[in-house]
Order: C-alpha cells, then sequence, then structure tokens
C-alpha cells in the first residue's frame, strides 16, 4: 500500500509489486537483518530455519535423495505407508503400528525406517515437484500404488519434515523455495521462477471421490479427520491411576492459520495457497505428536 495511495484514511491495495520511477520500492532493515516498519506497507518475514537447506549445492540434495531411496528400498521392505503428519515409511517385516494398536508383546518391534531426516525430505519435496511419480520415485506407484493425484500431499508433507518443528508455513516461504530448487515455465518480471500450483487439488490416500463428488482445494477435515491417537490422560498422580482415549488428529491438534499477506486463491484453499496450509498442518501434527511420548499414532485406531 503505497503512502501515495493513502486517501481520506482508507488504504488502497494491489497485488502489483510497488515502482517508484520505473525501481521497484525496496524496504529498508536493521544492522540485525530486520525489515524497518514503513507507513502504509504491510510486510511479514519469511524465516526458513532449516529450509536454508535449499540454498546448498544441488550435490547435496540428490546425495539425500540416494539415502531417502535407499532406505526405501532396504531388504526387507514389504510396503511404504506414511505416518500421522504424512511422511514416507518404509515397514519392513511386520508393521510395527501394530505394536501401538493391540500391546501384543509379541509384535515389540522397531525396525520400520521413517524418511525423518529433513535434508532427505527436502530432496523428495524437490524430486516430487520436479519428476512426480516417473523418475527416481517411480517405484512408489509401481510397487505401492501411489498416484500423481498423491504427490501434492506427499510434497506438503515433505517439506514440513524439512522444515522448523515449532514454526509455520507461509506462501512467501514456498514460492522464494521453489524459486531456488526447480526451474519452472512461470517466470516473474524480476526473474523469478514458480511452480505452477493452479487447479491443484488434494486428495487423502484411498477412494478416489464418488461420481459426482468433486474434492477441490486442501480439506483438513478429509486429511485427519480420520486419522486416530491414542492419549494416555493421568486422572490421579498420587495413585498413578491414569485412562486412555483414542482422538481424532483433526479434534485434538492445535491448529494454526498461518498468515498470508496476499490471497492467491480468492478466498479457496487451492493453488499455492492451499499448499502452504497443507505443509503447515503437516508441521503442527508432528509437533503435536513429539510434544509427548503418552500421544502414540497407529493407522489401526478407530473412535
Amino acid at each position: 500500500i503505497p503512502p501515495s495511495d493513502l486517501k481520506s484514511g482508507i488504504p488502497e491495495s494491489t497485488l502489483i509489486p510497488v515502482m517508484v520511477g520505473g525501481t521497484y520500492q525496496t524496504f529498508e532493515l536493521n544492522d540485525e537483518g530486520e525489515v524497518i516498519p514503513d507507513a502504509g506497507f504491510i510486510v511479514k518475514e519469511a524465516d526458513f530455519g532449516r529450509l536454508n537447506l535449499v540454498r546448498s549445492p544441488q550435490s547435496v540434495l540428490g546425495a539425500a535423495l540416494d539415502e531417502a531411496i535407499a532406505g526405501l528400498k532396504q531388504l526387507g521392505v514389504t510396503d511404504i505407508m506414511t505416518d500421522a503428519s504424512g511422511r514416507l515409511v518404509a515397514i519392513i517385516d511386520k508393521e510395527d503400528w501394530l505394536v501401538n494398536f493391540d500391546d501384543d508383546p509379541l509384535n515389540d518391534e522397531d525396525n520400520d525406517k521413517t524418511i525423518d531426516s529433513p535434508r532427505e525430505n527436502l530432496a523428495i519435496y524437490q524430486e516430487l515437484f520436479t519428476n512426480g511419480l516417473t523418475g527416481e520415485l517411480m517405484f512408489l506407484e509401481t510397487l505401492y500404488g501411489y498416484e500423481a493425484k498423491d504427490v501434492p500431499l506427499l510434497a506438503a508433507s515433505a517439506v514440513a519434515a524439512g522444515a522448523d518443528k515449532t514454526g509455520n508455513m507461509i506462501v512467501d516461504q514456498i514460492a522464494y523455495m521453489n524459486d531456488w530448487l526447480m526451474d519452472s515455465e512461470i517466470i516473474d518480471d524480476k526473474g523469478r521462477t514458480y511452480y505452477d500450483f493452479s487447479n491443484m487439488d488434494y486428495y487423502r490416500r484411498g477412494p478416489a471421490p464418488l461420481p459426482g463428488e468433486e474434492v477441490v482445494g486442501y480439506d483438513r477435515e478429509s486429511i485427519y479427520g480420520n486419522k486416530y491417537v491414542k492419549m494416555t490422560i493421568l486422572d490421579d498422580p498420587v495413585a498413578g491411576t491414569y485412562t486412555e482415549e483414542i482422538f481424532s488428529l483433526f479434534d485434538k491438534v492445535p491448529w494454526t492459520a498461518p498468515a498470508k499477506l496476499i490471497d492467491y486463491a480468492e478466498g479457496l484453499n487451492t493453488n499455492i495457497t492451499g499448499f502452504a496450509n497443507a505443509a503447515d498442518d503437516a508441521i503442527q501434527v508432528l509437533e503435536f505428536i513429539h510434544s509427548s511420548d503418552l500421544i502414540v499414532y497407529s493407522p489401526h485406531f478407530v473412535p
């Protein structure tokens, strides 16, 4: 909102970057690199944290992708599933989540491989948005039934796993990261490239929508409404008595609403807005699950 556009105290805004005399309007920074507030402008800092890994040489991410694929293809893998937040998990022999579900000591194993390395997850994110399931990750489709419609949600979970676990994901982070990570056909007038998020649908892995049923945009409840955790609740600290209850992640995770300076999707949860919200939700799930040993996830839990 340029100060010259403030008329009678009513601001006028534009989605076009402000230019003065043919030059883009920029913001002043202090000695710590923080934006100095400028009357009439709204600025939000994009804090990348661990996501700064995307500035590493491509050889670093290439090696990380090789490591992730080696983990997913190692000897004994019987399936590849996703955890509560959507991270890829190689199931080795029996499925460890059964331990959480039935408390059977004979199922007591801990050998599944979760792709939890931030570096490996960012490499997976880059590969998914560069080649989908037609490149290095083709085996997810040919061997384990993943489809092209799963790519956006897998990518959102991967970038969330590469981010700080106590922060948020906003549109600006996604836009800048993709400029560093990949070549795209969308190029702005400053020469930056962007991934085309338009018309992007988000489905949970599983049955396709029924005939006539349209699932457009990211929908939190459809992703997390049918994922459940067992929470141990201490009833009496002195007596040491407790109860265990099953809750939906949708009902228990302290969801956030990431700030967005510009509505890129006309109020809908589509386009890059929906993707950023999907990634932010995955971050909140990771933080919630890791906040206590008394919160346990299993895909076998039911209400």
